[in-house]
């Protein structure tokens, strides 16, 4: 739509609203009352409705039914009301029971604690802003849970367990108070507690513990580990038959994935392999020249890994520094195994010496090496850049162009497929009065600007599906002719599309190499010779040109339908003709075929007539998967300029206009013709009395009575003898 467009709206009030829904009710009892009538219905007192016959009554009921379901068609709209209503309401609705800070009522703002032995204290501040709110307290079920609970050195006497998380929940009235967290620690070696809420500074004091999971500006992960420190003084043994049984020591599979292309970057996922139930803590060195890009805790070119206990996996990302040679060398440890995978891009060339390729290639059949190493075993990937040939680093696979001309404004939609080697832009020309629309590449909307009219693309390594929309200012013109567009190089696979408006009638069209035909212009040289022929025929009152615009008017409709208008003519022309040598039984055949032939050709000539007025021009255009209003053309090769096809249509009056004048046309031509037809149906009579006796005479039943005959006289003669 133009800026300078207008639209324009009309509302109707409620009161007048209210009217029209008064008339569509008494509408719809005056259809009702009038159906009864129809129907015979019959109202008394006593009886109630009746029908006067069963027949009246089957018309009613599916009367009704169908009304009922026409009914129920206009006003059943499942849409409304739409989704988006109804969430919006229900959150209107549940907002009055629902706090002002929800879901933020409460805060942590700090934690203390402190181990001494097996004892572990805890004070954390909790911020409530709300009379009735629950927090959750540290800790869990599996690993450490609290034995004395205190709120401002009160002791509490109600909590709450999670059946699912095992977290125990702490009932706060509104303002700012201290909790106090007291329990023993289990007999293990290494303790895990949970924060759910976690507070925004931690501070810890422990002895004979060390901690992970907490940063140096106090700001802790989600849970916190404890090591116990062993010292050579320990008795290991008594602290063994003390100790309860732990779980298994955790043990992660680290996946390296390299991508080696114009930039090297590396995705690292860390699996957990021992069950789930327990939280994972490791630092993992990195690679020599890695550069993590993702945000996580990494210290001294270690990633600190912190893993809870329902998480499977851990990923993060880094950039690789592009060497001439990666050497990859498994850790020497065994609390996880390493898997690496190498993606190659096309840019480089790799020489792999070390231990051996577990698998050559991924799912999709490309080449990916993997390797499972053992600790301590290392392979080394000598690689190098291939020296470019010189020549074009893309090339365009196919291009398809689509216009769809409308009054004022031509809307047009191309899509190119590129496939380049190396980076880099490329510019193509549109017409000089388009204005672009939209570019999208791969399905990605860009942000790319007409410069007159050019407009350069973005390439990148691979294919690139493109897609350029614009709009040209431009009435259909009676010769048509597609955009002009510049590639600017040569490409092969030109497909063009044309979604004509159904208010054009299309005459001709033309183009590229294979596209469609206008079948039409052969069927009217094809009828030009036949109507030649039939019009030197003395047996009918119609001519040359009679012939040729009786059919050329039907084939709007259907070739077909034009046969038994034509037979008609030439059977009551021939029955003028012969009515005199036929004998009774067969003129009286004739008429009925005669009368049963017309009411065929009448009915083609009236389904014509029909399909010409108020039907849309049949020009039979087809080839190239084309249609009647979806022209297409191909071409297998173009130069830099995409080849240009053409189309001469009429406005679609013009063809009502002919198509009502060859109606008048035949309304007046046939008043002549039907005057001769009963002329010709007439002669010699109408009708002829069938001699039934004579017909039951007739010579061959006499000649079945002779041999009848003969054989009866000879098996007289036989019993003579």
């Amino acid at each position: 739509m133009e800026k300078d467009q207008e639209i324009s709206f009309v509302f109707i009030s409620p009161f007048m609203n209210l009217i029209l829904a008064v008339l569509r009710v008494i509408l719809l009892a005056i259809l009702i009352y009038c159906l009864s009538r129809l129907s015979g219905a019959v109202y008394s007192k006593n009886s109630g409705f009746s029908f006067s016959s069963i027949k009246n009554g089957i018309f009613s009921i599916i009367s009704v039914l169908l009304l009922s379901v026409i009914v129920c068609q206009a006003h059943a709209d499942n849409s409304f009301p739409p989704e988006k209503l109804l969430d919006e309401l229900k959150l209107k609705l549940t907002e009055k029971d629902r706090p002002p800070c929800a879901p933020n009522c409460a805060l942590s703002p700090r934690m203390k604690v402190r181990i001494t032995g097996n004892q572990l204290d805890i004070r954390i501040e909790f911020h409530s802003l709300h009379p009735d709110t629950a927090v959750p307290l540290p800790g869990s079920v599996q690993h450490w849970q609290p034995q004395i609970v205190l709120i401002d050195e009160k002791p509490v006497f109600g909590l709450y367990r999670e059946p699912s998380t095992g977290y125990l929940w702490l009932n706060l009235p509104e303002g700012i108070h201290q909790i106090d967290i007291k329990g023993a620690l289990p007999q293990r070696d290494v303790v895990w507690l949970q924060l759910p809420l976690k507070p925004h500074y931690v501070e810890i004091n422990s002895e004979g513990w060390s901690v992970d999971g907490l940063y140096d500006n106090g700001v802790a992960d989600t849970q916190l580990q404890f090591t116990r420190i062993r010292t050579d003084n320990d008795d290991k043994t008594a602290v063994s038959e003390t100790f309860e049984p732990g779980l298994l020591p955790s043990f992660v599979k680290i996946t390296r994935i390299f991508l080696l292309d114009l930039d090297w970057q590396i995705e690292t996922i860390v699996s957990r392999v021992t069950p789930v139930g327990s939280a994972i803590a490791a630092s993992i060195p990195l690679l020599a020249g890695e550069s993590v890009t993702s945000d996580i805790r990494v210290e001294n070119g270690n990633v600190l890994l912190n893993m809870a206990p329902d998480q499977k996996n851990f990923r993060w990302f880094s950039s690789l520094k592009i060497e001439d040679e990666l050497v990859l060398k498994a850790e020497d440890t065994l609390d996880w195994a390493e898997v690496w995978q190498v993606n190659i891009g096309t840019l480089w060339h790799a020489e792999i010496s070390g231990i051996p390729v577990i698998h050559h290639q991924n799912k999709s059949g490309n080449w990916f090496p993997e390797w499972r190493p053992w600790p301590g075993e290392e392979i080394a990937i000598k690689i190098t850049r291939p020296e470019g040939i010189k020549g074009q680093t893309h090339t365009i696979e196919s291009s398809e162009l689509s216009l769809s001309p409308g009054k004022r404004i031509r809307n047009a939609i191309l899509n190119l497929k590129i496939k380049s080697s190396r980076g880099g832009s490329h510019t193509i020309k549109i017409p000089d009065n388009a204005k672009l629309q939209s570019v999208s590449i791969n399905g990605k909307s860009q942000p790319v600007r007409q410069e007159k009219n050019s407009v350069t693309l973005p390439l990148t390594p691979g294919q690139q599906d493109i897609k350029l929309v614009w709009r040209e200012l431009k009435d259909v013109e009676t010769i048509l002719k597609t955009s002009l567009i510049n590639l600017g190089m040569k490409s092969v696979d030109s497909f063009i599309s044309v979604s004509m408006p159904r208010d054009r009638w299309i005459l001709f069209c033309g183009g590229p190499y294979v596209g469609p035909a206008v079948l039409f212009w052969g069927v009217v040289f094809v009828i030009i010779l036949l109507s030649f022929g039939l019009g030197r025929l003395n047996i009918t009152p119609l001519k040359f040109h009679h012939w040729a615009l009786l059919s050329l008017g039907l084939t709007q409709g259907s070739l077909l339908i034009a046969i038994p208008v034509a037979g008609w003519f030439l059977v009551l022309g021939y029955r003028k003709q012969v009515a005199e040598k036929l004998s009774n039984f067969t003129f009286n055949l004739f008429q009925v075929f005669i009368i049963l032939l017309s009411i065929v050709a009448f009915g083609s000539l009236l389904f014509g007539i029909k399909q010409g007025l108020l039907g849309y021009p049949n020009m039979q255009i087809s080839g190239n998967g084309s249609g009647n209003y979806l022209l297409k053309w191909y071409q297998d090769i173009s130069g830099e300029i995409l080849p240009q096809a053409w189309v001469f249509s009429l406005p679609l009056t013009i063809y009502r206009i002919a198509i009502l004048a060859w109606a008048l046309w035949i309304a007046f031509a046939f008043i002549k013709w039907l005057r001769w037809a009963w002329e010709c149906f007439s002669a010699r009579g109408l009708w002829r009395k069938i001699d039934w006796n004579k017909l039951r005479n007739r010579p061959w039943k006499r000649h079945g009575d002779r041999q009848k005959n003969a054989e009866t006289e000879g098996d007289l003669g036989i019993r003579g003898g």
